[in-house]
């Protein structure tokens, strides 16, 4: 990490604050980055308390915007309106992970209170909103791969990789010449 944080350390260049980096590099700040900036926080590095501070203020305003977010898809009323409602905002770039870190809380917390019916359909809404944020990712590798992760079996693994390495032009070419 340390060429990161070379990069995302003060000196800054003109214009930049600890918030601009933030907001510019939030997909570099995973879990183990983290806690080397805790660490060298509490070994008295005011520049990592700085950027630690700053991350936490992003980190709540995008909480703040996905509960807003789900409040307005649950307003919807029906499954089909709401996933309709994932769409539009996936198109409109306000679906990121905290997006979806939430419908997964959610679904957690209604399946641990045996809430089946309410789990089913928040994890009905994460599999779709998961998918359409896939949509926004160029490559296909990363895709498949995102995919890969959220099957929740080997079967279901097997099978998106048989589709994903099934040659395309073959099935459209057999299924003309049948016509």
């Amino acid at each position: 990490y340390e060429d990161t944080l070379k990069q995302l350390l003060p000196p800054y260049k003109a214009g930049d604050t600890p918030q601009t980096i933030i907001i510019a590099n939030y997909e570099r700040f995973d879990a183990q980055f983290v806690k080397v900036l805790a660490e060298r926080s509490s070994n008295g590095d005011d520049d990592s308390a700085v950027l630690l501070e700053a991350l936490a203020e992003e980190q709540s305003k995008r909480i703040a915007a996905a509960t807003e977010s789900l409040k307005s898809v649950l307003a919807m009323g029906e499954p089909m309106k709401m996933e309709g409602a994932l769409v539009k905002l996936a198109r409109e770039g306000k679906m990121d992970e905290s997006f979806l870190l939430l419908l997964e809380a959610n679904e957690n917390q209604a399946r641990d209170a045996g809430a089946l019916g309410p789990a089913e359909l928040m994890k009905r809404l994460r599999m779709r909103a998961a998918e359409e944020k896939d949509k926004q990712v160029s490559s296909k590798e990363i895709r498949l791969i995102r995919r890969l992760l959220r099957a929740e079996n080997s079967q279901e693994r097997e099978t998106i990789l048989e589709d994903a390495f099934t040659p395309r032009e073959a099935l459209l070419v057999s299924s003309l010449s049948r016509i």
